[in-house]
């Protein structure tokens, strides 16, 4: 409906304008341009900052999607059959199902993301980005080993789809190279420091 009526009015706007006297038809011309003018610009600022809206929905907080840089949503947990005790361990990202309790011996059951497949266990974690001052000897970590560079560097995930089974749990062994954006851990295995997290809670 307004589209049939925007080309009434077009047409009738034409008629008249050449209908005028040429002093009119220039002011009329002038009036018109600044108009179109006007609408192009308010058109443009509004298309811009409905992109920028969307965009900004769909990238997420840290523009690579939702989550965390290592796409990790809160109710992430990495959980392992058995508990860590020295070396490294394989971990995998999954949720809750069934909270622990007395009535389960104190295991939870959690559904890995990447397959659904279930598993009762003691030996999960929620986790966190390590930072600055997580990098120190001894520490525990959760390593991705997502992509290696040519130097053997491990490096975090690229796709939220990535993450799901790419962590392994260690101890850093080594921060000599830390200078250069990585650190050893267990196992002799080379990580980019932004791709480590740390335990936060679990056992």
């Amino acid at each position: 409906m307004y589209n049939k009526i925007l080309k009434i009015f077009t047409i009738a706007a034409i008629l008249f304008f050449f209908s005028c006297s040429s002093d009119s038809k220039r002011y009329i011309g002038n009036q018109m341009l600044d108009s179109l003018t006007d609408t192009a610009i308010n058109s443009a600022k509004s298309n811009a900052s409905d992109s920028g809206s969307s965009r900004g929905s769909s990238k997420g907080l840290f523009g690579r999607g939702s989550g965390d840089a290592h796409f990790f949503e809160e109710d992430y947990f990495l959980v392992s059959k058995e508990p860590y005790k020295s070396g490294w361990i394989s971990v995998r990202v999954a949720r809750l199902v069934t909270p622990p309790s007395k009535e389960t011996k104190n295991e939870g059951q959690f559904m890995f993301i990447s397959d659904g497949s279930e598993i009762w266990t003691k030996y999960y974690w929620s986790s966190r980005i390590a930072t600055a001052a997580d990098i120190k000897i001894g520490q525990i970590v959760f390593a991705s080993e997502a992509h290696a560079n040519s130097d053997g560097v491990y490096f975090g995930p690229e796709s939220k789809s990535e993450t799901y089974d790419s962590w392994f749990m260690s101890k850093i062994t080594d921060i000599s190279d830390k200078h250069k954006g990585y650190v050893t851990v267990a196992g002799n295995y080379k990580v980019s420091i932004d791709a480590l997290r740390i335990p936060v809670s679990g056992k």
